[in-house]
């Protein structure tokens, strides 16, 4: 007995149109994904995460200048070991490397000469550490001498770690180039990264040698 239905061609999978797409087109119904609402992140963006990194940073040297100077207090003997010479030296390259991130991030066109110097200086800071350690060392002053010197490895130990991470940075957007694009979204948060190592040098210099 006929049932007086008519059969319906089929048209793709599960009622999908052809290639399995609604919309019959094979192309999706929204034509772009979710990509095309994706928007690029913005140069106050990236400053703003900055901002975050080093505030965690600055409770990371505020617990350690709290340890340094209860530590002095406690100690009725305490000693400081005498302070490098290079470490004069090494003020004022980090000093002048801060100039040159500063030409490097307001260069309107070629700032590259600028970031490489930065970088020729900030390795310049980083092998004055090292001559510093090892003066030290060659004078029979090690980490574990005495609570000063213990003090005095463990924070330019850390500051000179960090300033390696700004010089992997500057490195990647040498590297990348100088366009417009990548100065504003990068270097502007780099150069906030770059400046405050050299506030936080400048304040772990006067903290472990003239501090009483």
């Amino acid at each position: 007995m006929a049932s007086g239905l008519t059969t319906r061609p089929k048209t793709g999978l599960g009622g999908f149109g052809p290639g399995g797409f609604p919309g019959g087109n094979g192309g999706g119904g929204s034509g772009g994904g979710g990509d095309s609402f994706r928007k690029p992140a913005t140069p106050d963006t990236y400053r703003l995460g900055m901002r975050f990194a080093l505030a965690a940073i600055t409770m990371l040297f505020i617990a350690l200048t709290s340890a340094y100077v209860v530590r002095q207090g406690l100690d009725p003997e305490w000693r400081m070991i005498q302070r490098p010479a290079v470490l004069w030296v090494n003020t004022i390259v980090l000093l002048a490397s801060s100039l040159t991130i500063e030409k490097a991030r307001r260069a309107t066109r070629s700032g590259t000469r600028w970031l490489v110097l930065t970088l020729l200086l900030g390795a310049a800071f980083v092998i004055g550490q090292l001559i510093a350690w090892r003066e030290l060392s060659a004078e029979g002053v090690y980490l574990s001498t005495n609570p000063h010197s213990s003090f005095f490895y463990l924070l330019t130990g850390l500051h000179g770690l960090h300033l390696l991470g700004g010089i992997a940075a500057l490195s990647y957007i040498v590297w990348r180039g100088s366009g417009e694009d990548l100065r504003a979204r990068w270097l502007g948060a780099t150069a906030l990264y770059w400046h405050f190592m050299d506030g936080l040098w400048i304040y772990l210099f006067v903290l472990l040698f003239g501090w009483r």
